[in-house]
């Protein structure tokens, strides 16, 4: 039997994971969420590093992507843990780059990097691989993306670096003021950061970057709020703020 000249079909269809994007009626497709560990100071030394180390690097996959719009703002708290951390995360969203054809910043999020802190405990102290701590389902909570050129931001990822720089990230849950910091502590800015991302993995479009996280993590639970903002010196919000209700445990 001849093949047929006509190019071959995938065997089912799969759904491509995608984020609203802020005013426009197109999503903005996600490829892969990465991740930078340990990229404040005083967040490092709260998780037993000395702070002096330089991050490192880890994913999650596509269906660890939470799109908090989508879910009006409920999210299940994961099964097989019973410590599960918050960490406030500023998200860069990777487009298409121009004429270099490499890909570049080309709008901003919220995340959660949420973390079933017990399993990734019991993995470490095994030395084992803690995926499952990281990567299980809804583990990436997003708001959804706001466009750079909405914001009057270049891509150039100095620009970016300056105008995050002015900013605070700040995260409530109820009345407890959690976790605080600015992009200006970061170990490791925007500009190394996506030079060091791109060496080691490559940059595509559809990348979504979790920036790391101020100190302050800890646990949530069933019937806690959490509010994540990113604030201009004037207390302006830059972006959407992040707002989540967390819900008990699936059965």
């Amino acid at each position: 039997m001849s093949r047929s000249p006509q190019s071959p079909l995938p065997l089912f269809p799969l759904a491509v994971a995608s984020l609203p994007i802020v005013g426009r009626s197109e999503t903005f497709p996600v490829g892969r969420i990465l991740c930078v560990g340990r990229n404040y100071a005083a967040h490092a030394q709260e998780m037993g590093a000395s702070g002096s180390e330089p991050p490192f690097f880890f994913m999650k996959s596509t269906n660890s992507l939470w799109d908090i719009e989508g879910a009006q703002g409920r999210w299940p708290y994961p099964t097989g843990t019973h410590d599960c951390h918050h960490e406030l995360e500023i998200v860069l969203a990777m487009g298409p780059g121009g004429n270099s054809g490499d890909a570049e910043v080309w709008g901003l999020a919220l995340g959660l990097d949420m973390t079933r802190r017990d399993r990734q405990a019991e993995m470490k102290s095994a030395g084992k691989p803690w995926e499952v701590g990281k990567a299980f389902p809804a583990a990436a909570p997003t708001t959804p993306i706001t466009a750079l050129a909405d914001l009057g931001i270049a891509p150039d990822p100095s620009a970016v670096r300056s105008a995050l720089e002015a900013t605070e990230l700040r995260l409530m849950v109820g009345s407890e003021l959690r976790q605080s910091g600015s992009p200006r502590q970061m170990l490791c800015p925007i500009p190394e950061l996506l030079c060091a991302i791109r060496a080691e993995f490559g940059l595509q479009a559809g990348d979504l970057i979790f920036t790391g996280t101020p100190s302050g993590v800890g646990p949530v639970h069933p019937g806690d709020g959490l509010r994540g903002e990113l604030l201009t010196p004037d207390g302006r919000a830059l972006i959407p703020a992040l707002r989540l209700e967390v819900l008990a445990a699936a059965i």
